[in-house]
């Protein structure tokens, strides 16, 4: 039987096991889906929910501090008042006679209060202070009070009754005494009866003033969270003595009815409303703004509540709102079903299509699967060998249709895969290879930190930067830059690396190290006979730090100037020098220049690759933004913090700008610091004393350069 038939009989006993089959799975990924669709919808609802509450409770409890320092405005106008009234040369107190009111005001001598209550008498207010906080702050108070050292308590207005004077006079005996405005905790009003708190200020000398707010007065929020759930509370809470709960000292609850009046507030003091949630309670503990979900413990079979808290900077008091979870997911409800309408639309779009799609299948392998079959198995037999590492497969392309045509494009596709897979191998081995010349590490040298990054936009590039130890008390820092990019400037990059290392590794032959002129000099001369007639060249900064002395000595080849940034004052210093690049003129002297490296001081040397970023727009880096971002970085952080997370910060901070632009050129960043005396141990760096003499090592240096072999 032909192969043709066979597949066709195959394709007919198998055409109803995949319908069916295919039927059952769609059926359960539409399903999955609509419940990922839900949980994600579910998710992001509550994500939203979450972040809206949080600002709006912090936007509340910005409003209540607003608020608060309003009212500490008023009672200090009221002390200063009072002040004011207590000098006779001014307020004329000394001629003032004293006087008394009962109930409403009316005039009674203090006898009628009884011997234990004489002290709840209140003398007539200073109607000046009074009044005037009264005319600028009297539509949020509920009353003032003021006492005169050695005289009884005022209250504006004055009670209406002896038996509210006497308890009005007894809570305010039990408010401290203080310099600074005191809030109170949330009290009962007992003139008004509303709930309230009280602030404060003064002491028995100067006199003490206490003005009331109610609470709903203080706490209503400007509106903030009117809008979020018709079940939201707005609490105002405290962290328990031992830390396991929090205190209502006031709840303002939403009203259940369409009777959007003044809301509803209830007095909870003492009663814990939550004791999960650890996470929250460390976040009210320390001060901190947050969200969370949790459930209310101190209702049984409570909801799952959305919690938002803010700090209002004063006695660990912080504003607690929570509204039930189901609130904020609601809307998933009429979602749920959108979404089953259209799964279904989809199931029978999808039922039908796939009808049609067997019975076109049925009839093109009717016409076309002998032949097709073969020469596809053919080329999936090459692809697979090809996949194996076996680059000598070719397949038969003697037909002119289409499937010949990608027999011969397959032909020729193999030969230039295999050579560009050994080009990716060869690269990829370079990439490998080049960094493990860079330092893995910067050296561990008690008294002086360094940090260093290379970033190459291929695969391998011509920065590098290298720490040389030429001596014990010496640390060389090297920069360099080499001109292109790819393989032909690594390989350059290679073999500077290796001279300049191979010249820090000699010692001259009367003195512990050589010179750092003498190493550049010596490298330049070989990089010149190098590079003759190919018009290459290396860019190079070269430093040498002493970190027990902060000597510093360096040599610009070329090379961008160092920066010396110092976080006191902000200021940078450029390290100039004169300096032509490594590999034009052989005959050419590099000079030294030395200066002294302060403590806690941050050395900079990088790469043009750097200032010359480009961002999508055209606009690049450029040294300004580099070193505000450096002085950002800092400042900011603690002089302790690691000078690889400043050069990580600094990096970023390129990345930033450029965004998803390419990177068109090698980043070379190194940042060194040097620690102050007072924090290296006393035998750290212990070396003999440099006996060195500058003259005979140029004198050696030049000796054994003109037998054109190195010292």
């Amino acid at each position: 039987m032909p192969l043709r038939w066979k597949l066709l009989i195959l394709l007919l006993l198998f055409a109803a096991a995949p319908m069916v089959g295919g039927r059952i799975y769609n059926a359960k990924a539409f399903q999955d889906m609509r419940q990922d669709l839900v949980r994600q919808t579910n998710a992001t609802l509550v994500e939203r929910a979450r972040q809206a509450v949080a600002m709006q409770v912090l936007d509340h409890a910005r409003h209540i501090r607003l608020q608060e320092e309003l009212l500490e405005l008023a009672v200090q106008m009221q002390a200063a008042g009072l002040a004011w009234d207590q000098d006779p040369a001014r307020s004329g107190a000394a001629s003032r006679p004293r006087r008394h009111y009962g109930p409403g005001g009316m005039l009674f001598k203090p006898e009628m209060l009884g011997p234990r209550q004489e002290n709840a008498t209140f003398s007539a207010p200073p109607e000046a202070v009074f009044e005037a906080v009264a005319a600028r702050f009297g539509h949020r108070l509920l009353w003032q009070a003021a006492r005169l050292p050695e005289a009884p308590f005022t209250v504006y207005p004055p009670p209406a009754s002896r038996h509210d004077a006497v308890t009005l006079s007894r809570l305010l005996e039990t408010l401290p005494q203080s310099d600074q405005p005191f809030w109170s905790d949330p009290f009962i009003d007992p003139l008004s009866g509303q709930l309230a708190l009280a602030v404060s200020m003064g002491n028995a000398t100067s006199g003490f003033a206490v003005c009331a707010v109610a609470a709903h007065t203080l706490l209503h929020g400007g509106g903030h969270l009117d809008n979020l759930s018709p079940r939201l509370e707005t609490m105002l809470v405290r962290p328990t003595p031992g830390g396991s709960g929090l205190d209502a000292l006031a709840v303002q609850e939403r009203p259940q009815s369409e009777n959007h009046g003044a809301p509803s507030v209830d007095w909870r003091q003492g009663k814990t409303v939550i004791a999960g949630g650890e996470r929250m309670l460390a976040d009210l503990q320390a001060g901190r703004a947050g969200s969370a979900i949790l459930k209310r413990e101190d209702v049984s079979n409570g909801p799952i509540l959305l919690w938002a808290y803010a700090p209002l900077g004063r006695d660990r008091l912080s504003l607690l709102a929570c509204l039930p979870l189901d609130d904020v997911t609601a809307e998933t409800v009429s979602m749920q079903s959108f979404i089953d309408r259209r799964l279904d639309a989809l199931r029978a779009f999808s039922t039908s299509s796939f009808a049609v799609l067997m019975v076109l299948a049925f009839c093109c392998s009717l016409l076309v699967s002998r032949r097709m079959h073969q020469r596809v198995v053919r080329l999936l037999h090459g692809f697979a060998q090809v996949a194996r590492g076996d680059f000598t497969v070719r397949v038969d392309h003697s037909s002119r249709d289409e499937l010949g045509q990608l027999a011969r494009s397959f032909n020729a596709m193999v030969p230039a895969l295999e050579e560009r897979f050994r080009i990716m191998e060869a690269l990829d081995l370079a990439h490998a290879m080049q960094q493990r010349l860079l330092p893995q590490a910067p050296p561990d040298i008690p008294g002086l930190e360094l940090a260093g990054a290379c970033l190459y936009c291929e695969a391998t590039g011509g920065d590098f930067y290298d720490f040389l130890t030429p001596s014990a008390r010496a640390v060389d820092v090297v920069v360099g830059d080499v001109t292109g990019h790819g393989l032909s400037a690594a390989l350059l990059m290679a073999t500077t690396r290796a001279s300049l290392r191979q010249r820090a590794a000699l010692r001259s032959v009367c003195c512990g190290e050589v010179r750092l002129a003498c190493n550049i000099n010596d490298v330049n001369r070989q990089l010149c006979r190098d590079l003759a007639l190919t018009g290459n060249f290396v860019t190079l900064a070269c430093l040498r730090v002493i970190p027990r002395t902060g000597e510093m000595t360096w040599i610009r080849a070329g090379h961008d100037p160092a920066m010396l940034f110092n976080p006191a004052d902000h200021s940078f210093l450029e390290l100039g020098g004169a300096g032509i690049p490594l590999g034009v003129e052989e005959q050419w002297r590099y000079e030294e220049h030395t200066r002294t490296l302060p403590a806690d001081q941050i050395l900079v040397i990088g790469t043009d690759g750097i200032w010359e970023a480009q961002n999508p727009a055209g606009e690049r880096y450029g040294k300004a933004r580099f070193r505000a971002a450096l002085q950002r970085l800092a400042t900011a952080a603690p002089p302790e913090t690691p000078l690889q997370t400043i050069l990580d910060g600094l990096l970023d901070d390129l990345a930033a700008f450029r965004q998803h632009a390419p990177q068109e050129d090698d980043v070379t960043l190194v940042l060194l610091r040097r620690r102050a005396l007072a924090t290296l141990p006393d035998d750290a760096l212990d070396v003999a004393a440099d006996h060195d003499n500058a003259d005979d090592e140029d004198a050696a240096c030049t000796a054994n350069f003109s037998k054109g072999s190195p010292p």
